[in-house]
Order: C-alpha cells, then structure tokens, then sequence
C-alpha cells in the first residue's frame, strides 16, 4: 500500500513551479549538448529528474493542447498508477480515460479553469474529484502553468495530488505552518504583517502581538540592507512574480546581525491576495559559501558553461526536495556490501536531528539511531529489495539524540547501476502520529467492544439489502442472546424474512424500511412473552453511514421496559380513580387557568349548582357567575395561589336563571395538562347560611337567660371546628404525602443514573471529540454544556424542595391531633415546631407586615404525659394572639422603629419542681410587643373577652385554652406583661399527668 503525504498547499505550488523550471532547463541542457560529449551529462541529469518525479508523491506531468484542439499528455510520472490506477502509458495514448473519470459536477469547472488558464496564460489551479476504476472516490488537486511554445501548443507543466487525507486533517494545516523549517510571514498588499509562524517568533525573538505589530524594514532588518530596492521587489511580487534574494536580518532582542534568504510570492488565501514571505537562515550557508567561492573560483573558468546548467537544476532540486515533507534521499549499496548516501535533503535534520552533511559523510549515523528491536527488519528489507529490485517499503522506530521516539516509513524504488552497486531514491517521512491514531482506534475499539460485551441491554445488528428493501442479521451482542425471545444464533446470515415468521416479518421490514427511508433512527415499543410473563420492550433502530453518506446497516437496541410499563398502569388507574372521585364527590370543583383566569374544568356538581350544562360552563370566567360584589376574590384567589397559599373564602355566586346562592370557597394549586392552574372546592351553604341567620336570632332571644349554655356550646362549636379542621388537615396531609414519598424516594436513583448518564455522555465526547454536524447543531441548540451542569442542581433543589413538603405534612400531621382524645405521653417540642410550622404563613414578611422572628430555647425534657392535640391547640391560640399583637404594634410604628426593634417571639420550656415526687414542664411565649393593660389581664380568660376589632376574634381562644390546661391537664396557664415590653404566656403542666 503507498502512503500518502499531505503538505501544505503553498509547499504543492513552489514544487509545482520549481518543476516547470526544472523541466525547462532539463530541455535546453538536451538541446545544448545534444551533439556534443556532454551527452552523458545530460542524460544522468534526466535519469536523476524522473527517479524524482517518480518518487514524488502524486502524478507530475505533461499536458498540452494543439491548435486543432486535440489533447495529449507527452510525459505523466509514474504515480498516475496508484492515484488514477492507469499506467502512465494508457494515459499517453488514451488522455481522455483520466478526464472521464471526474465527476460531472466537476468536469464542468475544470473545463472552465483550463479554457480561463489558456486564455490569460495563468497557473492554473483546482481541487476535484474521481471515481476510479476500482470505484474509490478520491479528492485530487492539480497545479499547472501555461505557457506556449513555438509550434503554437498550449502546453502546462503541472503536478496533481491526491488531497483526500488532507480534506480530513485541514484542521491541523496550522500545526504544519507552526512547524516548517522556516520562518514564515504573511503580509496584505500594503506591507502589513497579517500572519507568521513559531519558526519566526524564534528566529526573530519575539512574541506573536511584538510579530505583528513591528515592520520588516525597520525592526526587523539591519541598516546596510539595499533598501531603496525593496519598493521595486514589492511591486514585482504584487505583479504576480515571484521574488528570491538574499537579506541581512537583525534579531530583535539582541541586535544580532544575521544572513537570511527571502522568497516572496503573492498568493489568494481564502479570497484574499496577500504575500507570502519564506526567510530561511543561511548564516552557516553564507559562510560554507564564501569558502567554497574560494575553492571553486579555479575551477569556475573551465566548468562554467558545462557545469551552470546542472548547478541551477540541482539548486532548484535542493529547493523542491527541502520544501517536500520529510526526507528525500538516494541511498548507495555497493558491491562489497558498502553503504552510503549519495544525497539527503534538508528534512534529515527535522527527523533525524542530524544534518544532512553528516549522514553524507557517515551513513551509519542513521542506521545507529534505529530501535534495537527494528534493526534487523530494516536490513533485511533492504536485502529482499537488492535481490528482487522490488519497491523497498519499511515503517521502524528510531531513537533521537535529544532522546525522541519516532515512527518513520521509507519508500523506494531500486535500480542496479553498471557497477552491480544498487541506487534506492526514495523519500522517508514521519508517521508518528498516524501510528499514535492507530493506536487510539485500537483503543476506541477495545472500548466500544467492551461497552457491546458489557451494557444490560440487547443490541443486534442488520446489514441493509437491495436497496433497504431487505435486511440480512449479521452480529448481536450477549446481553440480545440471554434476553431474547427466539434463539438469535440460528438467525445469523439469515434474512428477516427468512428467519421471522412471514406476518412478523413483514411488520418489522416495514419498520426496518421507515428507517432508511427518513434516515434517523425510529423508535418503537414490542411485547413478549417470556416465561409466562408479559413484557414490554422499547426497540430503537438507528441507520449507519458509510464514507458515501449510504446506509448500510442498521443497529437495533432493546430495552426492557417492563417495569416502566407497569408503573404507567398504575398511574392510569390512580388517573382513573382520582377522575371518578373528581366526577362523583359531593362539592363542586372547579380549574382554572391562572393567566386567563376562563375555566377548563369542573365537575358534574359544580355545572349542576350553577344552572349551566357542562359545554356552557367551561370556557367562562369567574366574574360571570360571582355576584359583583365579590369579582376582587378572584384577583385575590389567583395572586394567593400563584404565591403557593391556600385560599378561603365565602362568596355570593349567581346561577345562570339569574338567582343567587351561598357558597364556600376553598382553593389551592394543582398542576393540569403540566400547567399551574387554580383548584377550587366550592360548596353551596346556602342552607346553612339560612340556619345561621335563624340561630343568631334564637341566640339573641336567649343570650340573657342562656349565657352559660350559650358560653358551653361555644367552646363545642370550637372544639369540633378544630376537630374538623385536623381531620381535614389530617386528610389533605395523607392525600400529599404519598405522591410526595413516591417522588422523593426516586429523585435519589434519579440523580444516580443522570450522573451515570452525564459519566456516559463524557465518554463518549472523550471518545467521539469530533460528533457529525447534525448531532453537534443539536448540541448547541440545547446547550448541552449548561444542562450538564445544571442537570444535578435541578435534581438536588427537587429533593430539597420534597424534603420542605415532608416536613410540612409532618407538621400538618403532628397539628391535625387536635381531635385525637387519648392521653399519652409525647414529645413537648415536636408539637410546639409542628405549630409554628403550620403559622409560617403568617411569621414571614409580607407587603404590610415585617417579619416576626422566632427564637426557641428548648431545655432538655422528658416525655410529657397530655392531649397532644388540645396542647397544640393552646400553643396555637397564644401564638395567633401573640402575632396579631405584633402586627397591630408594627401599624403603628415606623420604619426606622421596626428596624432598631424587630419583632420577636421567644418560646422557650424548662423543667421545674412544685413538689419533691413531681416534675412539671413550663413553656414561655413571649412576644416585644406593646403589652397588655393591667386592667386587661384578670379579664383575657373570660368566655367572649377580647381587644380587637368587631369580626377579628371571638374572645373563646384564651377562654378554651384555660380550660384545657387547668381542668383537662390539672396545670397553670397565666400571663405576665408590662406596657411597652410585651406580653409572656406561661404553660406549667406536671410531667406525669394530672
């Protein structure tokens, strides 16, 4: 197999117009001397100008077009065969065979280029591509300049290239430009220094911001330079010509003087024209030089006319080899087994670290960095080549004296001189990095088998047919073997046709087709039975590329999803019932929209006690049938909802025959078609409104003769309305906690398997650093990077936002005992957390009302023997009063007063001794409030006594809680307060009980 060498293309065009030249001179020196001795002379020069070109990577050639049109390629190297796979000679007699091989998209514009080239005697220049016989697809690029000559032919003088390898790598074309021998600057048309390489920065010693800023002429070159020369060379380089001529450089660190050769040309980089500057250092050169002027002035006068000819060519050669990648050498065996090298190109010294006069002088220097282990691979190549005259093709290592490891591959074709001595003239390159590639595709393999070998998941793979008409099973990994529901082994080679029964078959072709047709990979879900169980299966087909964009196979993943599919049966059946409890409970329900506010649902009951059918009634707007008076709920409704409260109200609704009726209104959020909407509960208490009315007249009638009754049934109505509210509290909180449990117990494997997912997904960028542009637009439209790492945040705040509900319903659990009758002995402080939980509503800061601090100082107690739930009740009745004392005190304050004293509750419990065999606990809420009047405080645990306002309190809070804490506990409940300094409850109960 022959390598192919990719350079730079500005490297392909020197090369290109260093042969032009070579060949014209090559011609004249045949002319000259055609007649005379120095036929010999001419003909060494010749053989040595095809031993190059033939070993040259790509084709150099010649074409030429005659008058009457017709087209001929007088010479073609022989590299036409392994990039054209033609020889050289069906080409000379058949030119046409290589133009119908060009696509015929590009046909067109190479015909276009050549007749433009003909026309304006321009180089011509073009990337296309082929099709070989063989039916490799390859990109080429050609480079060739007209001229013509005196029988009126057009004839180019060109090279073409095989450049496929290049259309991948163009990416590292930067990395070749840093490391070319040397310095490189690229200039606009003005003189401005647009681009320059490592190799200048060094040369130079500059960085690249001092590279571009600086001027050649002035910082960079000494003041005995011709200057007044440089206008004239510029405006020829800007003219199209290029220009060689030697410079004195000044290092711009040092001030050092130094002798550098400078080849300009102008070129067009991406639409641009611009002027390319090569500077090489021949200080040493320049010294060599003026001793060999000395040695050769004698020999200059008898020599000049036969010698000048091959002095120039074998400079242009020396330009041609140094400037092509690697080393380019001709390498001596001699008869008596003596080795040497005849010529080495500059490219000796960048792989070898040795210049090439010393592996002229001593060829073992060479040999003696080659590994121990690849020695005798290296000489004995070169033997089986010196018998056979066989191409010599080696790749070995080799060990630099700066301590380097290198792979090098070396390419040769032998030829026995007169003298039985053997000539190889061959190039030898780097392919280190080609072999560290391999590696890591041997490596990426091991990987993505280890990955086939090892996932839970079955995987098979299905070679397309006919055009993706048919599809044939030709490999499947273990995990498809074990879970499978037919034996896969016996359908290897088969046809899925063959190996499925004929309706099976024809449904999963038709799947397999949908693939290939739309080109992306389908998805599908498949049940089996297995064992006698019923299972689910989600099949993935994905289609493969190969290099022409064709598929070619397609890969099937299974995966069980039997579990998941139980799970969405389960959540349809808790659909179905919470639809039916939804349909069939006794209140209205209604969900609203809490951007539009129009309703999208309401049940049975609801659309009954409006007077509307289902049809008229979604679709309408609160405002429609709430009476007038009540539209601001709404508003209030949607602002308290979207805050996450609760909302209560009672409200006068209007039927749609126009009457009006009674209605409690209850609401909370849910989460609808996943969208936040208003979820109201209304009840028509309409009937009970009535009765209430009648019970306040009765109550009035009889409050002089029944105020004890009236005062007991109270404290009932009380006490069974916080029944009420705790076993509805107790309801709502059972309702939460099991979807919340469910959600919190699997945000745990959740995170899990995301940071699985994420380890997966790096892996593979690891692996695939390069994705196909689809995948990579894909990745940027969803920002993958950022969903990497916001992904676990998302997760954790979930967690941590079930966690906060787990508490909540904890403390709607511990509170909802307010009805729970046994006497038992619990833990003081949960109840009293449980409490200020269910007000933290009503502690933090809101628009109109600062926020009241909480501080607890709980004392170590034991457990406390009580009616948990009544003991709730009262820490609750003492905290309400204590925060409407606060919020009372702070309307009246300022700002700058509520700042310097925040408000503040302080509870805190203690264990205190009344008698030597009891223990009592205290517990102290105290509020910085303004305080209790005196006058007040023998009053506060009277029935129906109380401060505020008319519709703010009943006066039955501190009156219950007395009553449960002195004759239902057998303790103490009073109150210390001074004007100014706030109000202190104190609760002392005995540990033990009453």
């Amino acid at each position: 197999m022959k390598e192919t060498i990719t350079v730079d293309k500005h490297v392909y065009e020197q090369m290109q117009a260093e042969l032009i030249s070579l060949r014209d001179r090559v011609k004249k020196l045949e002319d000259a001397y055609q007649k005379t001795e120095a036929q010999d002379v001419k003909c060494q020069t010749c053989n040595l100008s095809h031993n190059f070109a033939d070993n040259v990577p790509g084709i150099i050639y010649n074409f030429q077009i005659q008058p009457n049109g017709n087209i001929s390629f007088p010479y073609v190297s022989s590299g036409c065969q392994s990039i054209w796979e033609v020889s050289p000679e069906v080409v000379q007699q058949n030119p046409d065979i290589l133009f119908d091989m060009i696509y015929p998209d590009d046909a067109a514009i190479l015909q276009k280029i050549f007749i433009e080239s003909a026309q304006n005697f321009q180089t011509w220049e073009c990337e296309f591509r082929i099709t070989t016989p063989s039916g490799k697809q390859k990109w080429l690029q050609s480079f060739s300049k007209p001229e013509k000559n005196t029988d009126g032919y057009i004839v180019w003088y060109g090279c073409i290239v095989d450049i496929t390898q290049r259309k991948v790598t163009e990416a590292n074309l930067r990395t070749i430009f840093d490391s070319v021998y040397d310095a490189i600057f690229i200039h606009d048309l003005d003189g401005n220094i647009i681009d320059v390489n490592q190799k200048m920065l060094q040369m130079y010693g500059v960085n690249y911001q001092e590279a571009i800023n600086l001027s050649i002429a002035t910082d960079y070159s000494s003041p005995d330079n011709p200057f007044e020369e440089l206008p004239e060379i510029w405006r020829t380089v800007i003219a199209g010509k290029s220009k060689l001529f030697e410079w004195k450089a000044k290092h711009y660190t040092s001030g050092k003087i130094f002798d550098v050769e400078i080849f300009l040309r102008r070129i067009n980089l991406n639409g641009r024209d611009l002027i390319l500057a090569n500077i090489r250092d021949i200080s040493e050169y320049k010294q060599a030089e003026f001793k060999l002027k000395e040695l050769n002035q004698e020999l200059e006068l008898r020599v000049r006319k036969r010698t000048q000819q091959l002095v120039d060519t074998e400079l242009r050669l020396t330009r041609l080899t140094d400037n092509v990648p690697g080393m380019i050498y001709e390498f001596c065996l001699q008869a008596d087994g003596n080795k040497s090298f005849n010529y080495v190109s500059d490219g000796c010294k960048l792989l070898w670290e040795i210049e090439p006069q010393q592996a002229l002088e001593n060829s073992d220097m060479l040999f003696e960095l080659i590994h121990p282990q690849d020695i005798a691979l290296v000489n004995q190549k070169i033997v089986d080549s010196a018998q056979t005259l066989q191409k010599w093709e080696c790749e070995w290592r080799i060990i630099t004296d700066s301590g380097k490891a290198k792979w090098l591959k070396g390419i040769s074709e032998p030829r026995m001189e007169e003298d039985n001595s053997i000539i190889w003239c061959g190039c030898v390159i780097d392919i280190t990095k080609e072999k560290i590639s391999q590696e890591q595709v041997e490596q990426q393999q091991l990987f993505l088998q280890s990955i086939w070998e090892g996932v839970d998941y079955g995987i098979f793979v299905l070679e397309v047919l006919e055009a993706g008409k048919e599809f044939r099973f030709v490999d499947f990994n273990p995990a498809m073997a074990k879970n499978a529901p037919m034996a896969m082994a016996s359908m290897l080679g088969k046809t899925v046709t063959e190996a499925l029964p004929v309706e099976m078959a024809a449904i999963y072709n038709q799947r397999y087709r949908d693939c290939v047709t739309k080109g992306k990979t389908q998805y599908f879900e498949e049940t089996f039975e297995l064992n006698d169980i019923q299972t689910w299966w989600l099949i993935a087909v994905t289609p493969m590329r190969d290099i022409q964009n064709r598929i070619y196979k397609l890969i099937v993943t299974t995966t069980d999803i039997t579990q998941r599919k139980q799970i969405e049966l389960e959540l349809s059946q808790k659909e179905e019932q919470y639809r039916h409890i939804f349909e069939n409970v006794s209140d209205g329900l209604l969900i609203n929209d809490l951007e539009t506010g129009l309703l999208v649902k309401a049940n049975p009951v609801a659309c009954d006690m409006h007077g509307y059918s289902p049809s008229e009634f979604i679709g309408l707007h609160p405002t429609v049938f709430i009476d007038s008076d009540y539209h601001y709920l709404f508003q209030q409704f949607s602002q308290e909802i979207q805050q996450g409260k609760k909302f209560y109200a009672q409200a006068v609704d209007v039927r749609k025959d126009g009457s009006k009726l009674d209605v409690e209104i209850k609401g909370t959020s849910c989460t609808y078609n996943g969208k936040l909407h208003g979820l109201t509960v209304v009840r028509d208490i309409s009937e009970r409104k009535r009765n209430e009315i009648k019970l306040q007249k009765q109550t009035q009638e009889l409050k002089k003769a029944l105020g004890t009754l009236k005062r007991t049934q109270a404290q009932l109505v009380q006490s069974e309305k916080m029944s009420s509210i705790g076993q509805m509290v107790a309801g709502v909180a059972h309702e939460i906690n099991n979807p919340t449990n469910f959600i919190h117990g699997n945000i745990s494997p959740a995170i899990q398997y995301v940071e699985d997912l994420l380890k997966l997904l790096g892996l593979y960028q690891n692996c695939y650093p390069h994705p196909p542009e689809e995948i990579a637009a894909f990745i940027e439209d969803i920002e993958l990077y950022f969903i990497q790492e916001d992904v676990i945040k998302l997760l954790e705040s979930m967690q941590e936002g079930t966690r906060r509900i787990r508490e909540i319903i904890l403390s709607l659990r511990n509170f909802s005992r307010l009805d729970e009758s046994e006497y038992k002995e619990v833990n003081i402080h949960s109840g009293i957390d449980s409490t200020l939980m269910i007000l933290q509503n009503r502690l933090k800061e809101k628009p109109n009302s600062p926020e009241i601090e909480v501080i607890k100082k709980y004392a170590l107690l034991p457990l406390v023997k009580c009616y948990p739930g009544q003991l709730n009740q009262v820490v609750m009745n003492i905290l309400v009063n204590s925060i409407d004392a606060l919020d009372e005190y702070n309307q009246k304050r300022s700002i700058e007063s509520i700042n310097n004293k925040p408000s503040q509750i302080k509870i805190s419990t203690e264990l205190i001794s009344e008698q030597l065999s009891e223990q009592w606990i205290a517990i102290r809420i105290a509020d910085n409030g303004l305080g209790i009047p005196q006058a007040f405080i023998s009053k506060l645990f009277d029935p129906f006594f109380t401060t505020k306002d008319v519709g703010q309190g009943t006066g039955l809070g501190l009156s219950i809680s007395y009553q449960i804490i002195v004759e239902k506990h057998g303790g103490k409940l009073y109150c210390n307060s001074k004007i100014g300094k706030g109000a202190e409850f104190v609760i002392e109960i005995p540990v033990s009980g009453r």
